[in-house]
């Protein structure tokens, strides 16, 4: 870390502290070097809790929930992704 603490920084009412360069290169390194990113569509897991709820509360079978998980994500993509 750099000694000088003159060389704080304040940012959004945050002090912060002085951060040695090779730090900030190794990080903006890594950040460059990002070629992928996951994602979680929360849509679809909602879809599928529910369906497997209902095998619990309302006794349905695995073939209306296979039936109803392709119909239900069918629509979601539709909507939400063409």
């Amino acid at each position: 870390m750099a000694s000088d603490p003159s060389s704080e920084f304040v940012q959004n009412g945050n002090k912060g502290l002085p951060v040695d360069k090779r730090v900030i290169d190794d990080y903006r390194s890594a950040v460059d070097s990002i070629d992928s990113v996951i994602a979680y569509d929360w849509g679809v897991y909602n879809i599928v809790s529910e369906e497997i709820s209902s095998h619990y509360s309302a006794g349905k079978t695995t073939d209306e929930i296979a039936s109803s998980l392709q119909s239900r994500i069918d629509l979601y993509v539709d909507e939400n992704y063409r």
